[in-house]
């Protein structure tokens, strides 16, 4: 008889920490923790979402994925990997994830290698100089893809200026959306950093931002980042999809862009994940086609992100919530 051993509360709350420094919308962190003692839940907090950038709710479930891969990162480099049971409860929606466990597994070293990556990996907004050992990480890019659930293509030139298309599509038919820019100018270009949000200090300013032609516009004079980068940014486009659109499809796209961002940041490579693409139809729909001249099969895509060589200038880490406001012990014992 194999008696079951769980993690003591003192790991989970380390491992819901890390989970907390993945990327979301706009920083706007839409997870709470719940943890039983027995199992660890992950709920998605509507009050978080942006009404204005993410009507139906994607992206949220988008960023509560990358937590939930975050943490499953973070416990498997403690010697756990928990069992996860995704949408566990279809009158509970906002309960997105239950993570169980068994016994201990034996920590390999790409396991640590990703949990270290979880620190290191900023979102980083500069232009990028070009990925030279891409082609040397491209495999285990993919694959971590994968494993999650979904596909990750490299866009070549000719479908980088249709991407390039799809961001001023995306800036011009929200020129006129009066909410979403309020909505945006709320979560962006705080001069003091705070816990969500994105401060000025991640942000480019004006001229920067120019350099980069698949960006997300944010609001003038929002952004005080030095970029001491190269001014083209020579950074190479990949575009993360699914083969379906569902709610549990978003939940495992973050997952997946959670693998690859620390793949990527394994390797030593800058990235910056793009969902501004996404966000509107007519402008999915460009990246749909662009993906599918690559030879994937046309899915929808979730992310867009850009991948270059990391910058010897590091970047200021952009703030998180309080581990306290997002995790609830209800296990009743210490750990």
């Amino acid at each position: 008889m194999v008696t079951e051993i769980r993690p003591d509360t003192a790991a989970i709350r380390d491992a819901v920490e890390s989970a907390c420094r993945a990327p979301s919308l706009h920083n706007s962190q839409p997870w709470r923790w719940e943890w039983t003692g027995e199992r660890l839940e992950l709920y998605a907090v509507a009050e978080r979402m942006l009404g204005h950038t993410d009507p139906s709710g994607r992206q949220l479930v988008l960023g509560c994925g990358a937590a939930l891969h975050h943490a499953r990162v973070a416990l498997s480099a403690a010697s756990w990997i928990p069992t996860v049971t995704r949408l566990p409860d279809p009158s509970r929606p906002d309960l997105l994830a239950v993570l169980d466990f068994d016994r201990p597994h034996t920590v390999d070293a790409r396991d640590a290698a990703l949990a270290l990556a979880i620190g290191a990996r900023h979102t980083d907004r500069r232009p990028f100089a070009a990925p030279t050992t891409l082609r040397e990480s491209l495999v285990d890019l993919e694959n971590a893809a994968r494993r999650e659930g979904a596909s990750l293509s490299i866009l070549d030139a000719e479908a980088r200026s249709d991407l390039a298309r799809a961001s001023e599509l995306s800036a011009a038919i929200r020129e006129g959306d009066e909410a979403y820019r309020q909505e945006l100018a709320w979560w962006t270009g705080r001069a003091e950093p705070g816990d969500t949000g994105v401060p000025a200090s991640a942000l480019l300013d004006d001229e920067a931002a120019g350099d980069i032609d698949v960006g997300r516009r944010f609001p003038t004079g929002a952004g005080t980042l030095d970029t001491a980068q190269p001014k083209a940014d020579a950074s190479a486009l990949a575009v993360l999809s699914t083969r379906v659109d569902e709610r549990i499809d978003w939940l495992r796209a973050g997952e997946a862009m959670s693998a690859v961002l620390l793949e990527a940041t394994a390797a030593h490579l800058a990235t910056c994940p793009l969902t501004h693409v996404t966000e509107i139809e007519a402008s999915r729909g460009i990246v749909r086609t662009a993906t599918a001249r690559t030879g994937e099969v046309a899915g929808f895509p979730q992310v867009v992100i850009r991948l270059g060589a990391r910058s010897a200038r590091g970047l200021p880490t952009t703030s998180r919530r309080p581990v306290d406001e997002v995790f609830v012990d209800r296990s009743g014992r210490d750990g």
